[in-house]
């Protein structure tokens, strides 16, 4: 896993080689998605995405939630930001 991902205006997103292989997995695929996104021509014309659970801590979730599963809240909100023209 590369330590360091370069978006489209030249900021570079770390992937923390701190955290677990988990976490690290988790940082690369969501960076991996706005590397993505910065190269769709219009991203208002993809469709919603399906509005995921809303939640912020890991200590929130259920417990037999998987790790996969915790990302799927920030991933919604940084596909429907860049969809709805406000990328991060």
């Amino acid at each position: 896993m590369p330590p360091m991902l370069k978006r489209k205006n030249g900021v570079m997103m770390a992937v923390s080689k701190e955290s677990s292989y988990e976490g690290q997995r988790q940082e690369y695929n969501m960076y991996r998605l706005i590397q993505w996104l910065e190269n769709v021509d219009d991203p208002s014309r993809l469709p919603a995405m399906t509005v995921a659970y809303d939640i912020k801590e890991p200590k929130d979730a259920p417990p037999e939630w998987l790790y996969d599963d915790l990302i799927q809240y920030p991933a919604y909100l940084t596909y429907e930001s860049f969809r709805q023209g406000n990328p991060p």
